[in-house]
């Protein structure tokens, strides 16, 4: 039976890579959505080589597994004490077991930023929150296990006159080992599941912080690699429990059990892939298109006040279709639902906008919301010593990576020579104001309205204006799917409409504007008038000055900022491909601004 199930296994894992290399090798599916077998193979070569983010694979896999095993070994230790005298003691049960089922459902990253909050930045808030994902599963299970021994045996010690101390030790934890080490690798297997989350914020290594940067640039071959690692580690790990189980209660263990029903669970787990696989290679239609997808980031801008007034709807009154607003945190979510098809519009920083053409999302740049000014700025702890930026060596400054503002503070960093002289940290905004409150960091680029928080208690050294003075300009840009905008040139145009309107209504009535918007976000006029004015808004006719994007087929300068910052991104290996020219011109697409430009003339 054991030689059967291993054949079954083996076939099932040839017929999953067949699939997965005929798929990719044929171009049914993009490589940057599923690489090709042979693309993950060389790119585990180059991690083994060349390490990842200056840290070798094997330095990755090793802090990954330290933060696990501390954080899974602690969680036996006080889990499986603390399971078996609440099972066996009920007045330890009503102190105990209402607060560990308190906590037992919340997911990890509800209560991450608190123990970020609380522990800091460094391993001790990870482990600990891996120890709290497998504390509860190993607790539980012990507490079950009590209850489940069979009560003839503890009569039977007791009419020989065994203490309770003596059942408790000779009864119970024998009895209960089962349950108790299944209960263990269910545990484990949760706090493997939580490390990603665990390394989310703040980290520069382990194996699920490459996965989440690799995602950031869309780096899908990476990415297969890490989680192929945690794969294949799982599952070295639950055949060491498996060991440790059989010399712990070998009395107990019953050999090779019937295959059948893990066998049907492979095949039907290659079945769900395959359709996957072969559902994501038809491709999104967009034939008879009755539903539009708008991301948006949800900040006081042009798009935010397109929404607030109604406009988009006032744009598409003539045409029947329905309008659906998705908030993105980030340009990478917005990037990874081009990617899929499942977003038409989204907006975000240009670095992923140069992200998402460096991996061939099918996308196009045709629009400009704002060139970024003081909502993006770097700014340290008012308490600190760095008064300058030549000051800045030797601290901890965060933001969030692959966004405009990461790219602002390399490029500061670089001016001022401190480039590897500074520890940057990867952090989401939310997470960045807990560091800050907590003193962890020195300082942070960010953005509104994080940004505002951090002005509170803090000195800003230099803002994305001065940058932009300095030739160093960023921008927050707009992309539509290009397969649908070449079904669908009429519904550009009308969503471009929208935003010039935005644009000169914010111009013409400010008052109104604000207004609008601060009810639509739940934020004070003031907040929002404040934040409406550190960037600056382009009009339609503004966006096809020669400054900016121009008009084809030459374009604009914006084609040599994008050169710039693609060579700047490259050099620092956040793409690994450097689009050309031609590339940058064809991603820009101005025509649909120039069809309503020619039709009011």
């Amino acid at each position: 039976m054991k030689k059967r199930y291993a054949t079954g296994t083996y076939m099932a894992w040839m017929v999953v890579l067949l699939a997965w290399f005929i798929v990719t090798e044929t171009g049914w599916v993009v490589s940057s959505l599923i690489p090709s077998p042979l693309a993950v193979i060389r790119a585990f070569g180059s991690l083994v080589k060349n390490g990842y983010n200056g840290n070798s694979l094997l330095y990755h896999l090793a802090i990954s597994g330290y933060r696990l095993i501390i954080a899974s070994v602690g969680a036996v230790l006080l889990g499986v004490p603390l399971g078996l005298l609440s099972g066996f003691s009920s007045k330890i049960h009503e102190v105990l077991d209402s607060f560990i089922q308190f906590y037992r459902p919340l997911p990890p990253l509800a209560y991450y930023t608190l123990l970020i909050l609380w522990f800091g930045i460094g391993e001790s808030s990870k482990i600990l929150l891996l120890f709290l994902a497998a504390f509860a599963p190993i607790y539980i299970s012990s507490v079950n296990a009590v209850g489940q021994v069979d009560e003839n045996y503890i009569r039977n010690a007791k009419s020989l006159g065994a203490s309770r101390k003596q059942i408790f030790q000779t009864i119970i934890i024998p009895a209960t080992l089962p349950h108790i080490m299944t209960g263990i690798q269910t545990a484990v297997g949760v706090a493997y599941t939580t490390l990603i989350s665990s390394e989310m914020v703040a980290s520069t290594s382990g194996i699920g912080w490459m996965v989440i940067d690799a995602s950031r640039y869309l780096k899908s071959d990476v990415m297969f690699v890490g989680i192929i690692l945690m794969g294949v580690t799982g599952i070295a790990l639950n055949s060491l429990l498996k060991k440790i189980e059989r010399r712990l209660i070998y009395w107990q263990y019953l050999d090779e059990q019937k295959t059948s029903s893990k066998l049907l669970t492979v095949i039907l787990a290659v079945i769900v892939l395959l359709s996957l696989v072969f559902g994501l290679s038809q491709g999104v239609s967009w034939g008879n298109q009755t539903l539009i997808r708008i991301g948006t980031i949800r900040v006081p801008n042009d798009k935010q006040v397109a929404i607030s007034m109604g406009y988009f709807e006032e744009a598409f009154s003539d045409i029947d279709v329905d309008l659906e607003y998705i908030f993105f945190d980030s340009g990478v979510a917005a990037n990874q639902a081009l990617l899929s098809g499942s977003v038409e519009f989204v907006e975000m920083g240009y670095t992923n906008g140069i992200v998402a053409l460096a991996s061939d999302i099918p996308a196009e740049l045709i629009w400009v919301h704002d060139i970024l000014g003081e909502n993006e700025a770097l700014v340290v702890q008012e308490h600190s010593d760095y008064k300058t930026l030549e000051d800045l060596a030797g601290s901890k400054i965060a933001t969030p990576f692959s966004s405009t503002s990461h790219y602002s503070l390399l490029n500061v960093l670089n001016m001022v020579g401190l480039a590897d002289q500074v520890t940057l940290l990867d952090m989401e905004t939310k997470d960045i104001v807990a560091a800050w409150q907590r003193g962890d960091i020195d300082g942070a680029y960010t953005w509104e309205p994080t940004l505002t928080e951090l002005k509170a208690t803090g000195r800003t050294l230099i803002d994305s204006q001065e940058l932009n003075t300095a030739g160093f300009g960023t921008y927050n840009i707009g992309l539509v799917h290009k397969e649908f905008a070449e079904t669908h040139p009429e519904y550009v145009v009308c969503y471009i409409q929208a935003l010039d309107r935005a644009v000169k209504s914010y111009r013409q009535n400010e008052e109104n504007v604000v207004s609008a918007v601060a009810q639509s976000l739940e934020l004070s006029e003031a907040e929002v008038k404040d934040q409406m004015a550190m960037s600056q808004w382009v009009s339609k006719e503004e966006q096809l000055a020669e400054a900016l994007l121009g008009t084809e087929p030459e374009n604009g300068a914006m084609v040599k900022t994008f050169e710039r910052t693609i060579a700047f991104l490259y050099d620092n290996q956040s793409i690994t491909v450097k689009p050309s020219e031609t590339a940058i011109r064809d991603f820009i697409n101005t025509s649909y601004i120039e069809t309503i430009e020619t039709n009011e003339r």
